[in-house]
Parts: C-alpha cells; sequence; structure tokens
C-alpha cells in the first residue's frame, strides 16, 4: 500500500542518516588500524610522523563529528516518525479507532500528522531531499478504507501482516548469520594474535612482528558488533515473527467492524512495541 508522504520522506531520512553513520564508524576505525599499521611497517622519519599526526586528527576529528552531529539519533528518531505513520495509515486504511468515522477520519487522520510532525519539529531542517507534493492520504488508503471487510481483511493479512513476518523472519536469519561470521573473524584474529606473541616469545630478536594491528582490528570488530547489536536484534526480531504469526491465525476468524478495529488495534501494537524496544535498545 502506498503511504503519506511524511512516511517515505521520513524513511528516506532515516536510511540516509544510518548510512551516514555507519560511514563515520568504519572511516574511525579505519583510520585507526591504519595508523597502528603504519607505526610498524614505516620507518620512523619525519614525514612518517606527520603522516601519522595527520591520521590521528582525522580519527579524532571523525568522532568528534560524529559526536556533535549524532548521525544514529536521527536515524532513530526519523525512523520512529516512519513507522509511527506508517502504523496510523494503515488503521486508517482498515477503519480502526480512531477512524472508523468516515464523517471525521480524514480530519482525524490529518490531525494524528500534524501532531506527530510537531512532536518531531527538531527534525525539520534534517529531512532529506523528498518530494512534499505527493499525498499524505493516498488513493490506495482510500480505496483499502471504502472496501468491504473481507477486502480489508484480506488485504491487511497480505500487505501488512504477513510481509511484516517475512520481513523479521529474514532479518532475525541475516542477524543470526551476520552476528556468527564475525565472531569466527574475531576468533580467528584472537588465534593469530596468539601466534604472533608465541613467535615473539620463541623468537626474541623478531622486533617487526607486532601483534598491535591485529589488536585494533579485534577492537574495531568488537565495537561494529555492539553498534549493530546483531544477536539482540536477531533474537527481538524472531520473537516478533512468532507474535505476528500467531496473529495471523486470527484473522478469519473476525466477522465484526468492533472486532476487526480491536484486532488491527492489538496488531499496530505488536508493530509498535516491537519498533520502540528496537528504538530503546539502539540507543542504549
Amino acid at each position: 500500500m502506498k503511504h503519506p508522504a511524511l512516511h517515505d520522506a521520513a524513511s528516506a531520512s532515516s536510511d540516509a542518516s544510518q548510512r551516514w553513520f555507519l560511514s563515520l564508524i568504519r572511516a574511525e576505525y579505519g583510520l585507526l588500524l591504519a595508523i597502528s599499521i603504519g607505526y610498524l611497517l614505516l620507518p620512523p622519519t619525519g614525514p612518517t610522523q606527520i603522516m601519522m599526526m595527520l591520521l590521528v586528527i582525522g580519527a579524532l576529528g571523525t568522532a568528534v563529528f560524529r559526536s556533535w552531529k549524532k548521525p544514529d539519533e536521527d536515524w532513530y528518531q526519523f525512523r520512529a516518525l516512519a513507522e509511527s505513520v506508517k502504523t496510523l495509515s494503515w488503521r486508517f486504511s482498515m477503519r480502526a479507532a480512531p477512524f472508523e468515522d468516515d464523517a471525521v477520519a480524514r480530519a482525524e487522520f490529518r490531525n494524528h500528522l500534524r501532531e506527530l510532525l510537531k512532536v518531531n519539529s527538531a527534525l525539520g531542517p534534517k529531512f532529506q531531499h523528498y518530494s512534499a507534493e505527493a499525498d499524505q492520504i493516498t488513493g490506495e488508503m482510500i480505496a483499502a478504507r471504502s472496501s468491504s471487510l473481507e477486502s480489508r481483511r484480506s488485504t491487511y493479512e497480505r500487505d501488512r501482516i504477513t510481509d511484516q513476518r517475512v520481513w523479521y523472519t529474514k532479518k532475525a536469519a541475516l542477524n543470526k548469520i551476520t552476528g556468527r561470521r564475525w565472531q569466527i573473524v574475531l576468533a580467528s584474529i584472537y588465534g593469530v594474535i596468539l601466534i604472533v606473541l608465541g613467535i615473539r616469545i620463541a623468537f626474541p630478536g623478531i622486533q617487526t612482528l607486532s601483534p598491535d594491528p591485529l589488536l585494533v582490528a579485534a577492537s574495531a570488530i568488537i565495537g561494529w558488533m555492539q553498534v549493530k547489536k546483531y544477536n539482540d536484534l536477531a533474537a527481538a526480531y524472531l520473537l516478533t515473527a512468532q507474535e505476528i504469526g500467531i496473529a495471523a491465525t486470527e484473522v478469519a476468524e473476525i466477522k465484526s467492524e468492533e472486532s476487526w478495529s480491536a484486532f488491527v488495534i492489538a496488531c499496530e501494537q505488536v508493530f509498535s512495541r516491537e519498533h520502540t524496544q528496537w528504538v530503546a535498545r539502539r540507543a542504549s
């Protein structure tokens, strides 16, 4: 279903902020690794020392810039805004509370969007260049809302419940696999460090063999895994996928508009709760 322009703009801004934040993290770790390799391999000449100083200044500047601009906070806040608009859109499209009455539904929806913009007014200057000319109440939302209860059930089951269930299941598997791969890489680096230390003990005369770059690389991997929270997200996403699967079994049992409204609200609360927890985990 086509969502309001506000959702698309917030989602695009969230993705851009995420890319910017992760790029700064990679740059900082890369500079630190380059510094450790440089001190190990390059001769201690004046130009080398100047280059090392510039790399240190670059790493420091990257860290300071990241702390100042806080792109990670923009990432979380824009994603929270996008998900809030999406939840409102589905509740409106499915005639769920508080959008049951056609006479006031549009005005109520607009009021909720205005309130979201007001709460997130600080994000205004940080929106990516994205068209604001698209509809805030789309034709697909109106068409879904105007359809029969049976049609709305089918649409919600296919485009919301099943879509989210597949998304969370795939994300859970991806985070689990990726986290495991990074753990293997980290363990391998530790193994190489032990070998290097063993060689230095056995052959004290070898001065160029140092574990310092490997230690920096290991620290960078640990930091990256903490930023990405692979294991936490895998567990949380799998749990949410199971909750959605349970909710999916109820769709066929709903026969009235009142029970349908309560069902949609309950499902959207599952999605909202998971996302709220996601933001909290990211901010911690």
